[in-house]
Parts: C-alpha cells; sequence; structure tokens
C-alpha cells in the first residue's frame, strides 16, 4: 500500500465526480511534494520554486505547453505581427518544446502560488475549460495555439491539468527507490484515523528511522 498513490488516486476521484476546482490545489502541489524528495539540496524557501519547477521540466509529460507565446523567443516579436525582426531566429514558442516546457513550468509555478497563498483559481496567463473535465480520460478540446486564445490568454482544460499531473507524480513514484518511495509515503505521516494509533506511530517511527 502507498500512502503517496492513494492520495493521488483520491485527487483524481473527485475530479471524475465533478470536483476539479475542489481538488486543483492539491493537484497542484504534488510537484511540491515530489520536488522535495527529488532535489534535497534544493533547500529553504528560496529554493521552493526552482525545484518546483526543475521537477515540472523534468517529469511531467503528457501535457502540450500550455503557453503558445505571443513573442518570439529571441527577439520578443509579436507573433501576430508579420514584420520579422531577427529572421530565422523568429520563432513561435509552439515550434520550440524546450521553450514551451520552462514556460509551463512557470505559468504553473505562478498558478501555484495564486492557489495556495490567494485561493484564487484565476491564471494569470490561461483560462480554465471545465467542459468534459471530469471525463475518464479528458482531451485538451481547444487547441493551444494562437487561433484558439481568449482575451489574450490560453485555454487550458482542467481536467487535462489535473490528470497529468497525478499521472506523473504516480509514475515518478513507481520508477523511484525505496528511500524516495518511502519519504513520499510519509507526507502525511502526522494524519491517521483514531481508530488505528498503532499505525500512526509505525509510521513516524518509520520516518525516523531513514532520517538517522
Amino acid at each position: 500500500m502507498s500512502h503517496f498513490i492513494d492520495y493521488c488516486n483520491e485527487i483524481e476521484s473527485a475530479r471524475k465526480n465533478g470536483f476539479g476546482r475542489v481538488v486543483l490545489p492539491a493537484a497542484i502541489s504534488l510537484p511540491d511534494i515530489c520536488g522535495k524528495v527529488e532535489y534535497p539540496d534544493l533547500v529553504g524557501n528560496k529554493k521552493v520554486g526552482e525545484r518546483y519547477k526543475k521537477w515540472v521540466q523534468t517529469f511531467l509529460k503528457g501535457v502540450c505547453p500550455i503557453e503558445s507565446t505571443l513573442e518570439c523567443i529571441k527577439c520578443q516579436r509579436s507573433n501576430t505581427s508579420t514584420e520579422s525582426i531577427c529572421g530565422d531566429s523568429c520563432k513561435k514558442q509552439d515550434e520550440t518544446y524546450d521553450y514551451g516546457i520552462a514556460q509551463l513550468a512557470i505559468r504553473l509555478y505562478q498558478l501555484r502560488n495564486n492557489v495556495t497563498h490567494e485561493g484564487n483559481l484565476q491564471g494569470d496567463h490561461y483560462l480554465f475549460d471545465l467542459a468534459y473535465s471530469d471525463a475518464e480520460f479528458p482531451i485538451q478540446t481547444q487547441s493551444f495555439t494562437n487561433g484558439k486564445w481568449s482575451y489574450g490568454k490560453a485555454v487550458v482544460n482542467l481536467g487535462v491539468l489535473i490528470n497529468a499531473l497525478c499521472l506523473n507524480a504516480i509514475r515518478y513514484y513507481e520508477n523511484a527507490g525505496a528511500e524516495k518511495k518511502a519519504k513520499l509515503d510519509d507526507f502525511d505521516k502526522e494524519i491517521f484515523h483514531s481508530d488505528n494509533f498503532s499505525e500512526a506511530f509505525q509510521r513516524m517511527e518509520h520516518s525516523l528511522s531513514w532520517r538517522v
């Protein structure tokens, strides 16, 4: 039994039952949990953002870069303009995956901060689409490219985002070594059912054992 996988599955179950907006804060914090385990040297408040974004760039798969930029990577030319400023180097973000996934990490971290610190489900750069977000296998019904922008923001299906965060967190756990799995499973070590104190004590003792 894995407490961490159970937690991810609980988030997914809630999403599929129509509670995507409610569980978004839990889903958006999964890179925090995983990043802390994957990058133990990045400690302290000033490193939280770095490890969050690093984990997203490395391990979050199956999500299109949700930022199809309105600017050229090099010269910041708006891609709505027909005038090329830097020639062949003037490319749209959706033609450059590495840039896209980097922007995804930045935007997700901004969203994480909005949700965590302000309870604000608004993304600075995108709108959330709830259509089919509770489907077993949600799909992105709106394109991420510049033809599908609304009020200057990319349209992101909430179900796709939550599903991807959960599935990739589970995949990360499954591919992790024993020590990392133990740390992931201990993320909620102080939560227990009051009719089973022995389990709580066992988990606390186990947690202390790998820290020694």
